[in-house]
């Protein structure tokens, strides 16, 4: 049966912990102050970094009102680093409380031993002074009726890791799975914790946080998918429950390698084969890379179960690969009832993103070499006097008179103000660098020109204009420019707000100019995005001011 990870797991409240700690502060940053002791080991020297999945046991203190929970769990990926003095240097070693800093310790034979205490952060007080955490190995000691972890004296304060043949790694505390009942009160013998000082078997030195158990298990050393570096990248349309965009492909031979199926996912490679009978054979569990965050990309080919009832959501199970039926009438290639799927993990569906019902399709020259869709105009904000600004909103499709899917980097277009060419000049617009007319297509900066899909809602800064215009255009892979009808609009005219007007409104969106969604927008400048119940859409600049 296919596992699903989270990040957390099933939660089992603790029992007899009466007499427990408070929850600790944030710990402090490495770069907030430079008081804090540099015995905390926030960088680990040079050497080899190996990356693990991790699962764990512990307990965590989710404030008074909760009490002590008993928390089992993944992460997706954690680190040792190894040196070659032999020192293992591990990285957050307390999985129910992430420090950021490391642990230290030394490799012989097979396991790590760590030496304890070890400083492992920092926090202000109550009365702001900088107080330090510390990593101790407790164990559960029972006074006057109530059970306490509290700190093992110095001939038994250390940890051993256990590090098998093929590299994978387990605290061994001593403790005894099978016997651990937290619901009837048997609780692990030992924990490996965060303490506010380190006096053995005192009381309420125990920050609540610790961890029974520790598997870390190694993720192979993998080289990604990649094409080789003289294939001529071509780009066909790819579309997933509706919603197309293009796709980067490279053919060598009868190997063919997809990049980009999700938008946001891209940069990283898959493999299929092209059979005989010109299907595309795409193996699951490919290692596609990792990103600048240490998580790990993996391709699954999985299979659609859809939900049983409008409130659920589909799941996923795993299959050995997926198969892309090519229909020689339409050309095109689909899956339907199944699902490309980027997993955290090579065996298990931890999705990062999802493209369902998989359709591929080439766009040839004679597609592609054809004028862009007409622009049109999707909303209009008169000049405003007090912000000195107005904004049109031109949707600009990215698509062209043949239905292929347009790159938008081979695309930009002309503004015409009064049926003049209009220049975008550098003092006016910070966006450019230079005086510009022809406008890259995904020129942005969420004030001058803001674009979002199609939309693309510029600033005008006068108050005089009577008609705007624009002209989008394609650059062919052989050089041709293709261009779209010039469109104009007559400001007199109000048939644009009039049928905005007559819709019903579903949501409304409001953005700052950063591009981040706003749920309750005060004074200020926003991008407004209207969502009608017909699913049309309006995107405008707006300014919100408070009554006077």
């Amino acid at each position: 049966m296919t596992k699903l990870y989270f990040t957390l797991g099933s939660l089992l409240i603790g029992s007899a912990m009466s007499a427990q700690p408070l929850g600790i502060p944030k710990l402090l940053a490495p770069m907030e102050t430079s008081e804090v002791s540099n015995e905390i080991i926030y960088e680990a020297p040079e050497g080899e970094t190996k990356f693990y999945t991790e699962s764990y046991d512990g307990w965590v203190f989710w404030g008074s009102q909760m009490g002590l929970f008993y928390l089992t769990g993944n992460t997706a990926y954690n680190y040792m680093v190894w040196t070659e003095d032999s020192k293992v240097y591990i990285l957050d070693p307390v999985k129910t409380y992430t420090t950021g800093s490391y642990a230290v310790g030394t490799y012989a034979d097979g396991k790590i031993t760590v030496e304890l205490p070890q400083c492992i952060g920092a926090y202000y007080d109550e009365y702001g002074e900088i107080a330090y955490m510390y990593l101790n190995k407790m164990e559960e000691v029972e006074q006057d009726g109530e059970k306490y972890y509290m700190i093992c004296y110095p001939e038994d304060n250390y940890l051993v890791y256990d590090v098998d043949d093929e590299g994978n790694v387990k605290l061994n505390l001593g403790n005894d799975y099978n016997t651990v009942d937290t619901e009837n009160g048997v609780n692990p013998k030992y924990l490996v914790g965060m303490t506010y000082e380190n006096d053995p078997h005192a009381l309420q030195v125990w920050s609540g946080f610790g961890d029974s158990f520790e598997n870390w298990d190694i993720v192979p050393n993998e080289t990604p998918i990649t094409p080789p570096t003289d294939l001529v990248s071509e780009y066909w349309a790819f579309d997933t429950n509706g919603t197309a965009h293009l796709l980067e492909v490279k053919i060598d031979g009868n190997d063919i390698y997809l990049n980009g199926f999700t938008s946001y996912i891209e940069g990283y490679w898959i493999k299929g084969t092209l059979t005989r009978e010109k299907d595309i054979v795409i193996p699951s569990q490919q290692y596609m890379g990792k990103n600048e965050y240490d998580q790990f990309y993996y391709f699954l080919a999985t299979k659609v179960v859809p939900a049983t009832d409008p409130d659920s959501w589909n799941t996923y199970e795993m299959i050995d690969q997926i198969t892309m039926k090519y229909d020689s009438e339409t050309k095109i290639y689909s899956a339907p009832g199944e699902c490309f799927c980027v997993s955290n993990y090579r065996d298990a569906i931890s999705y990062m993103a999802l493209a369902e019902n998989p359709m591929l399709w080439e766009q040839t020259p004679e597609m592609l070499n054809a004028a862009p869709e007409n622009p049109y105009l999707g909303a209009y904000t008169p000049f405003n006097p007090e912000t000195n600004q107005g904004t049109v909103n031109w949707m600009i499709p990215n698509t062209n008179v043949n239905d292929a899917l347009l790159r938008t980097d081979k695309m930009y277009y002309n503004f015409y103000v009064d049926g003049e060419l209009f220049t975008f000049e550098p003092d006016e617009y910070s966006l450019f660098s230079e005086p510009t007319t022809d406008v890259p297509y995904a020129s942005s900066n969420f004030y001058d020109i803001f674009v979002y899909n199609q939309s693309h809602i510029i600033t005008f800064k006068f108050s005089d204009a009577e008609s705007f215009g624009l002209q989008s255009f394609y650059v062919a892979d052989d050089g041709t420019t293709y261009a779209s009808d010039l469109i104009t609009v007559d400001l007199g005219s109000v048939g644009v707000e009039k049928s905005e007007l007559t819709k019903e409104v579903k949501e409304v969106i409001f953005y700052n100019l950063s591009g981040a969604v706003i749920s309750n927008p005060t004074n200020g400048i926003y991008i407004k995005r209207v969502i009608y119940t017909d699913g049309s859409q309006s995107t405008e600049k707006t300014v919100i001011s408070a009554a006077r």
